[in-house]
């Protein structure tokens, strides 16, 4: 819709005094069908409006291709392309810290979980969306 709006001509405005109630999905599961199928819709998007993909929306799809070849090339060509997966898990660590600064242990632990489950399950939907979806 923004896409669209500033492509006409319109502009998008933003103000801080907004109010949003927010609803975390219950459950991983949940939260991991929700993202799969912003990427799988998102793709559908970027199909249609090329000029709505930017460097951003690839970074998902990109680092769930990344990380399955590091994987596999770790697990049967060389134990050093395990540094990429690695990599992710170290970098989705050390963000989720400023993020859990004052919360309970049990929510700290469950930020890493959740940054990982909406990056690797937005980039699988993307990867995955079928050209018959739209």
């Amino acid at each position: 819709l923004n896409f669209r709006i500033r492509e006409a001509g319109g502009l998008i405005w933003f103000s801080p005094e907004l109010k949003v109630q927010y609803r975390p999905r219950p459950t991983v599961k949940a939260l991991a069908k929700q993202y799969k199928d912003y990427g799988r819709w998102r793709h559908v998007v970027a199909r249609y409006h090329a000029g709505s993909i930017n460097l951003r929306y690839l970074a998902p799809p990109t680092a769930v291709v990344a990380i399955a070849a590091g994987l596999v090339l770790g697990a049967t060509v060389t134990p050093w392309a395990l540094v990429v997966p690695g990599g992710y898990l170290a970098a989705i660590v050390a963000g989720s810290l400023p993020a859990g600064k004052g919360l309970p242990l049990k929510a700290r632990a469950q930020i890493p979980v959740a940054l990982a489950t909406m990056h690797m399950c937005w980039g699988f939907g993307f990867l995955a969306s079928p050209r018959s979806l739209a």
